[in-house]
């Protein structure tokens, strides 16, 4: 029982890490992209780093906008002091339209 408690425990940590290395990676895209498109909207950057969530209408797949999207979180800490859009958590029947993002206040917290 032990060797497969101890072989879960390396399994999930190796998912961490990896998990890890690809927000690394977003955030590394994020970066860039910000340096090419001063004036880029959250939704324009999902579009450029995973053209496959991009729906038929122009939006992008709802579960960008959820309250726990490590991606809008990025996005906001990114954008945190400077004059762009943040983006709010949404629920699926809100999100379908890039139109929904709002300026907010940047005294607000998005945890």
């Amino acid at each position: 029982m032990a060797r497969i408690n101890r072989e879960r425990e390396e399994t999930e940590a190796t998912a961490h890490e990896a998990g890890q290395m690809m927000l690394d990676i977003d955030r590394q895209h994020l970066d860039d992209f910000i340096k090419k498109k001063n004036q880029a909207t959250y939704e324009e950057w999902i579009s450029d780093l995973h053209p496959d969530n991009v729906q038929e209408s122009g939006g992008i797949d709802h579960r960008f906008y959820v309250h726990d999207s490590d991606h809008r979180h990025m996005w906001n800490k990114m954008v945190d002091g400077i004059y762009r859009t943040k983006v709010e958590a949404k629920t699926s029947s809100s999100s379908s339209s890039a139109a929904n993002a709002e300026t907010v206040n940047n005294e607000r917290e998005f945890v």
